[in-house]
């Protein structure tokens, strides 16, 4: 089952830039808690090529992303062991940051 997405205006999946892309896959998180995301889905779905990349800046930014390693299928199927998949967990520290 595909997960629904849903992204603000300026985050389409044609803009490259960093901030773009960890806005799309913060958004993905959000939206989809019990589904989380994997590099290669965050490949496909929202043209987000390094993936861990931008988890570790949404962390540094005081988001609670934890990861789950997992065996996931790349886009032609083939098996791999130990792909993490992100999940987004509610952040008090960045919520009262954003608050002050």
């Amino acid at each position: 089952m595909q997960p629904l997405l849903k992204f603000s205006n300026t985050s389409s999946l044609s803009n490259l830039t960093q901030d773009a892309q960890k806005q799309r896959v913060l958004e993905h998180l959000q939206h989809n808690p019990a589904i989380g995301l994997n590099r290669f889905e965050a490949d496909k779905l929202l043209n987000v090529c390094h993936l861990a990349a931008r988890i570790k800046a949404l962390r540094n930014e005081g988001y609670s992303i934890i990861s789950v390693a997992e065996i996931a299928h790349d886009l032609n199927g083939r098996p791999h062991k130990g792909i993490a998949r992100y999940f987004w967990q509610a952040c008090q520290q960045h919520q009262m940051a954003k608050a002050a």
